[in-house]
């Protein structure tokens, strides 16, 4: 299987941390940083501002203060705040994917191939990301999202899903235990799936993602507590 990095950190051999930056001022605050409890920054740009990042001069900034930075605009439809057009969005990827080394494009957009290619054009990382935060769907529809994310050319997919009874979270496990032939997240969301937000990463789930200041998504652990757990594990 060949290597899978987001700048400089390898993907897959152990759960990373993907720090989710909400806000301009952590962004700030985190280049300014070295001891960061985790490995790459997810710039939420649909709750930053997207016209706040202008030309991407600080996810620049924080690339070279030693953390890749991971650029998403969530969807309303995924839990997000975005609510453009495809091709305002395309744009955007466009301007701002010189200045990071990977970028999440939801599988059911109808500008996912779109912002794959032009990530792979550049030689960036792409994440195929799909959400539910109304339920876990069943394992074949999952497993029929991860196919689509992989078709579509991302190195990496992502799936999380509401977990609301014990049997949610019994299919997410199948689901890493089923589709693993590349990179894959995957996420347990709400306070039924906060056990899954330390053990799906420990089967083998490649990413895990945690709050800085202000909590991304339901049942989201912060980075700082992620890394604890995970020292116990991992080297």
């Amino acid at each position: 299987m060949k290597k899978v990095c987001m700048g400089q950190v390898e993907i897959g051999m152990k759960p990373r941390i993907i720090g989710c930056v909400t806000s301009v001022r952590t962004a700030q605050r985190i280049q300014k940083r070295k001891d960061l409890p985790f490995d790459v920054a997810e710039f939420r740009a649909d709750l930053m501002g997207m016209d706040k990042l202008g030309d991407g001069t600080l996810c620049c900034e924080v690339e070279k203060s030693g953390r890749p930075v991971l650029l998403t605009v969530r969807s309303k439809r995924e839990g997000g705040a975005w609510a453009g057009t495809g091709r305002e969005l395309i744009d955007f990827y466009r301007r701002l994917l010189p200045q990071v080394s990977a970028i999440d494009a939801e599988i059911r957009s109808k500008t996912f191939s779109d912002v794959v290619q032009a990530a792979r054009g550049l030689g960036k990382t792409a994440v195929a990301s799909f959400h539910d935060f109304e339920r876990t769907p069943s394992l074949s529809r999952l497993k029929e999202m991860v196919k689509e994310g992989r078709k579509g050319g991302a190195h990496i997919v992502k799936v999380a899903a509401m977990i609301r009874k014990p049997s949610d979270a019994i299919t997410l496990y199948e689901l890493l235990r089923e589709a693993s032939a590349g990179p894959l997240c995957v996420i347990g969301m709400g306070p039924a799936g906060l056990a899954t937000r330390i053990g799906l990463p420990c089967a083998g789930s490649c990413l895990a993602y945690g709050f800085i200041d202000a909590i991304a998504a339901p049942g989201q652990l912060s980075c700082r507590d992620l890394k604890a757990f995970f020292r116990r594990f991992y080297v």
